[in-house]
């Protein structure tokens, strides 16, 4: 009796399921052969689907000719979490659109693989101009890779997180705190004593506080 009454469970469940396999298999030839706009809208769904069957497509995504194909394929497989895409994600760190960059960034912290450590410290290092940092959105890779190493946990990344507390961009300070209280480890707490303080901005002596509650 149990065990017919799972079959009907997993049978409806099946049934009324939000993605079928058959739709997968039709989102995945989207991707590869529509138009951008339902190309995009095919990512999405896949994203939304989780299935582990639409990273292979997607990181072949990652490198298509149109940065907005590249973008939403790196934050699917964010969302998906399957740990093959975590070195392709990687590559393209370094890849050329700035919010492509950040995108992986994210990703990766999603996914939570400590492969990524490293990479994703290069990158919250990575700087331009005191202007470009100062004033330009380009600081979305190192924002989100500073998140992202938060969400990681590695204790490899306290040094640079502290480091990081000094950053001329607040968003950056904000987004190191963060991670540093992710994080929990008890050497970075004078230096996130001193920026609950005295940081100009409030929304890093904010961060800066909370982190310091998680220590």
């Amino acid at each position: 009796m149990n065990l017919k009454i799972s079959s009907i469970t997993i049978i409806i469940a099946l049934v009324f399921s939000p993605v079928f396999s058959e739709d997968i298999t039709d989102h995945i030839k989207t991707l590869e052969q529509g138009e951008l706009k339902a190309r995009r809208e095919a990512i999405k769904a896949l994203a939304e689907s989780t299935d582990t069957a639409a990273v292979t497509p997607l990181v072949t995504a990652l490198e298509d000719e149109n940065c907005y194909i590249r973008g939403d394929a790196a934050w699917a497989l964010g969302e998906i979490g399957d740990s093959r895409a975590v070195e392709p994600l990687i590559e393209h760190l370094k890849e050329p659109h700035w919010v492509v960059r950040g995108i992986c960034a994210e990703a990766l912290g999603k996914i939570a693989d400590p492969r990524a450590t490293g990479p994703l410290i290069t990158a919250l290092q990575s700087r331009k101009s005191w202007f470009t940092e100062r004033f330009t959105t380009w600081n979305s890779q190192r924002w989100n890779a500073a998140w992202a190493l938060g969400q990681i946990g590695d204790t490899t990344a306290v040094g640079p997180l502290i480091d990081a507390l000094g950053d001329p961009s607040a968003r950056i300070r904000e987004n190191a705190a963060l991670a540093l209280g992710e994080i929990g480890d008890k050497r970075a707490a004078e230096t996130l004593k001193r920026a609950a303080k005295k940081d100009r901005n409030s929304d890093v002596r904010t961060a800066a506080e909370e982190a310091l509650e998680k220590l």
